[in-house]
């Protein structure tokens, strides 16, 4: 034989087997490139859809931005209006003197006549206080006011009364001819009574 065709019979087979294997890695390259083209094409939308939902939320973000610019702005329009509605100052009642006078001082209603009078601002005075009904006493629950420029204030008390402890409460002018006319102003006496 001759050496050519040894040759030839030793390289054929190398050389069929050589392209089987080429073939071969060349499929399985085909193969390992669709499964790519499917990554990269599942990659993709979902990078579109996350581009799409940032997208809808800076929108939301930028609308909400702006309705806060505008209630900021009518907060403060608001503000330098000075619309906030301010409690009245309570008027000074210390001048005033108020007199509680009942046979009873330790009665619950008596104590809630004292209480409402501090807490209003009203100096207190010491009424007569026993245990009988002294004949002075009005028969009524009554409020007695020694001036008639008294008589407003003497009319809210006796509604603040009224509220209070439930019980109707009488005004009426109270004789003054032993007071001085600045005390005869400033003094309301209280009868409860009971």
């Amino acid at each position: 034989m001759n050496k050519t065709a040894t040759l030839y019979r030793i390289l054929i087979p190398v050389f069929v087997i050589s392209v089987g294997a080429l073939v071969y890695i060349m499929n399985v390259g085909i193969e390992e490139r669709h499964e790519m083209k499917a990554e990269i094409s599942t990659l993709g939308t979902t990078v579109a859809n996350r581009d799409s939902v940032s997208g809808h939320l800076n929108s939301q973000i930028t609308t909400l931005k702006k309705e806060n610019d505008s209630l900021t702005t009518e907060i403060e329009t608001l503000i330098s209006k000075e619309t906030v509605i301010k409690k009245p100052a309570k008027p000074n009642l210390s001048k005033y003197r108020i007199k509680i006078f009942s046979p009873d001082g330790s009665n619950q209603v008596v104590q809630e006549i004292q209480s409402y009078t501090l807490e209003e601002g009203f100096s207190m005075g010491i009424g007569v206080q026993s245990s009988t009904r002294p004949n002075w006493l009005a028969s009524k629950n009554t409020i007695f006011y020694f001036n008639s420029k008294t008589k407003k204030l003497a009319e809210k008390v006796a509604a603040d009364l009224k509220f209070i402890t439930g019980q109707s409460w009488r005004v009426k002018s109270g004789d003054a001819s032993d007071m001085t006319p600045t005390k005869a102003l400033y003094r309301i006496d209280i009868h409860y009574p009971i």
